[in-house]
């Protein structure tokens, strides 16, 4: 189990039998890259723009499900696998 820090910045692993920690972690002193993915995951998580944010996301994964489902229906029927 992971525990995250926004403010700190720190993400600390516990063990789960004893309570010690295993490993810390400083995103402050991390290469860019992770410095970048730090940054951009509370807008991964729908942690920011509230409710508004979080009916838009759901919205365009409703519609990028029934984009990717009707593609594939559509593709089978032309390769003739499905007679209709």
């Amino acid at each position: 189990m992971r525990l995250i820090s926004f403010l700190l910045r720190l993400c600390v692993s516990p063990n789960p039998y004893n309570g010690s920690v295993l490993q810390t972690i400083d995103a402050r002193n991390q290469p860019q890259g992770i410095k970048f993915l730090e940054k951009i995951y509370p807008v991964h998580g729908s942690f920011v723009g509230g409710i508004f944010y979080k009916i838009i996301t759901g919205i365009g994964a409703i519609v990028l499900t029934g984009l990717s489902i009707s593609g594939f229906i559509s593709w089978r029927l032309k390769s003739g696998l499905y007679k209709s």
